[in-house]
């Protein structure tokens, strides 16, 4: 427990300042895709990594944590000494901040739809599979699904980007549609225990994950000023970080609710969040203070 503590705290720390880095050593535009490209490199190959260590070599519940803290050994006195982009803050910053969160795209679109982004995939590859006999090669799988999970999530950012620059917000629709979908298939698997569905609903997942989390990062790169960039971004993460519960919620009520019943109440709830979205939402365009941060 306390080392899962410690990891979620390490996360939190580096996902939001390291994606408003990202963005901001980026061009215009391509930097919440470069963020989600980042991110998912290590939230897929890490599990994917681990769980051939796990599988296939000694000390499987050792060696993966020494490959990580061996690669950590390397990466922290680079990222260390890296250079500042972004002068301090300075007083009056927190009122804009404020103005951030409470525009209609951020309460409306972004954050119900936030907890789904690690959601989603956490169910791919983190509870599916322990819900279906896989012959001794659960590591391998969940690893493998981890990859292919976070890999089509990577794939379909041109697709995120061509459905927004034809309608604002469309990809946010698609996610939470994937993610209903997604839950179904799941569903299906997990009741005539049909591993091989494990592929198509992770493909699915993947999808969703990748359409979530681009949409998301893209509309707090719109609304943040320079300044407010990482504090905002590291809201929205912590808003996506409920969905790492999913494991504990599908565990808690097992003996009550069907892991099948569960995933199918997730799709329903998936589905209600678009029309929900659609009326509670404005069309994403600058105001005046968002040309003024630009």
């Amino acid at each position: 427990t306390a080392g899962r503590l410690l990891a979620g705290v390490a996360s939190g720390a580096a996902f939001g300042p390291g994606t408003a880095w990202v963005k901001e050593l980026s061009a215009p535009g391509t930097g919440a895709r470069r963020a989600v490209i980042g991110l998912s490199a290590g939230f897929g190959g890490g599990p994917l990594v681990a769980g051939v260590l796990a599988q296939w070599l000694p000390l499987p519940t050792v060696l993966p944590y020494l490959v990580h803290i061996g690669l950590m050994a390397v990466i922290i006195p680079l990222a260390w000494h890296a250079p500042e982009t972004v002068p301090p803050e300075v007083p009056g910053r927190r009122g804009e901040l404020r103005a951030a969160l409470r525009r209609p795209e951020f309460r409306y679109q972004v954050a119900p739809a936030a907890p789904l982004v690690f959601g989603v995939p956490t169910v791919s590859f983190a509870v599916l599979p322990g819900l279906l006999r896989l012959h001794g090669l659960g590591a391998v799988v969940a690893g493998a699904l981890a990859g292919l999970t976070l890999g089509t999530g990577v794939v379909v950012q041109p697709l995120a980007r061509r459905l927004d620059q034809r309608r604002p917000g469309s990809s946010h629709y698609a996610g939470i549609a994937l993610a209903a979908t997604g839950f179904v298939l799941g569903a299906v698997a997990v009741h005539w225990a049909v591993p091989e569905l494990l592929v198509p609903t992770a493909i699915v997942l993947g999808g969703c994950y990748g359409m979530l989390l681009v949409a998301g990062l893209s509309t707090v790169e719109r609304l943040a000023a320079p300044e407010d960039l990482a504090s905002v971004t590291a809201v929205f993460y912590c808003l996506t970080y409920v969905g790492f519960a999913a494991p504990y919620v599908v565990t808690a009520i097992a003996p009550v609710v069907p892991p099948p019943v569960t995933l199918l109440i997730a799709a329903a709830f998936a589905a209600v969040l678009i029309p929900v979205t659609a009326l509670s939402t404005v069309p994403l365009r600058r105001s005046t203070s968002d040309e003024r941060w630009r």
